[in-house]
């Protein structure tokens, strides 16, 4: 409250009372709006972020994807050929110089298993 005085005495007093519950109301909408705007500045920067390293990263990310799909392709082969049948073959330069070693490195293991089974 607040008192009055006059030039002798106290004139009077006034008080102001507010309501809480209508100042918690406030405070708690402007916490909720305030969290959701740092919920959507989060997303967006997480979105943002990630097609900006995806676009950073995206000739390293195609070289990884032909490597994976040269060796799924050699795999395959591997298969129809342990199967009987003839595989052709065809494809991109370091597609196939991948190929090349990694039947290479077909060909030592399998020599490398007989010549154990042999020494048994």
């Amino acid at each position: 409250g607040v008192t009055i005085d006059g030039p002798v005495a106290r004139a009077g007093e006034i008080q102001l009372t507010y309501p809480a519950e209508r100042h918690t109301t406030r405070v708690r909408a402007m916490a909720s709006e305030l969290a959701l705007v740092a919920i959507g500045v989060l997303v967006f920067a997480g979105l943002a972020g990630a097609l900006l390293v995806r676009g950073l990263l995206h000739r390293e990310i195609r070289g990884f994807a032909g490597v994976e799909a040269a060796i799924a392709a050699f795999e395959r082969d591997a298969w129809r050929t342990a199967a009987g049948a003839r595989v052709p073959v065809g494809g991109q330069e370091r597609e196939m110089e991948l190929r090349h070693m990694l039947e290479a490195a077909e060909t030592r293991y399998r020599q490398a298993g007989q010549v154990l089974a042999r020494s048994e």
